[in-house]
């Protein structure tokens, strides 16, 4: 981020976050050559299992697709600047 001149905030990091999720569901579906399809995408996101991300742990199964339960209040300022 430092290179691109951008503040690192939570929606840099939410943007991070989820796409290092999909990748690696992308991984898990196509592997062993197949064909990615709808079904495949699901099934490669739910085989995720637990995912640390250097401290922010998620948990993707069959019956968790939300990933984390972590809840944190975000304050939005004057000019739309993050304060908390």
């Amino acid at each position: 981020m430092s290179r691109a001149g951008k503040p690192i905030d939570y929606d840099h990091l939410l943007g991070y976050v989820n796409t290092r999720v999909l990748i690696e569901g992308l991984r898990r579906a196509a592997q062993n050559g197949r064909q990615l399809t709808p079904a495949s995408v699901t099934a490669g996101m739910e085989s995720i299992g637990k995912f640390d991300m250097g401290g922010y742990a998620l948990n993707y199964s069959p019956t968790q697709h939300h990933g984390s339960t972590f809840v944190e209040i975000t304050i939005l300022g004057p000019q739309g600047r993050y304060m908390r």
